[in-house]
């Protein structure tokens, strides 16, 4: 287990954060894996401080750019995720100008888009 990312069964990875916490993945509705594993079978399995279950990865957009470069990036990293079969949900930071200010506190990073965010299962958002 010398990997960053350990493949569990069937579709739930585990995936060291940098910090001492675990991420781990589940497999989504769309996913069809005969052989599943439970929180505490992932629990038993991990070593860090605590283990952070992903609901989903959030996509901070400029919806409304007017830059190629901004939009091509944008069309790239939701390719990637809609080919991987990842969770995600969007958050265009043209309209959503609220939320957008709370991603940006979050990422320390303003007016760059692209920005990818995890949400957990108790709605905590990370850069």
């Amino acid at each position: 287990e010398d990997h960053d990312e350990v493949h569990m069964a069937h579709g739930f990875h585990r995936q060291e954060t940098g910090d001492g916490d675990m991420l781990v993945r589940f497999p989504h509705s769309h996913c069809n894996h005969e052989n599943t594993a439970t929180t505490t079978d992932l629990a038993a399995k991990a070593k860090p401080k605590k283990i952070i279950v992903l609901h989903h990865i959030l996509v901070l957009l400029a919806g409304e750019s007017f830059e190629q470069g901004v939009k091509e990036n944008q069309r790239k990293a939701l390719a990637v995720l809609d080919a991987n079969k990842v969770n995600y949900k969007t958050v265009d930071g043209v309209s959503e100008k609220t939320r957008r200010g709370e991603l940006f506190a979050i990422s320390g990073i303003r007016a760059k888009f692209p920005q990818f965010f995890t949400v957990d299962k108790d709605g905590i958002t990370r850069f």
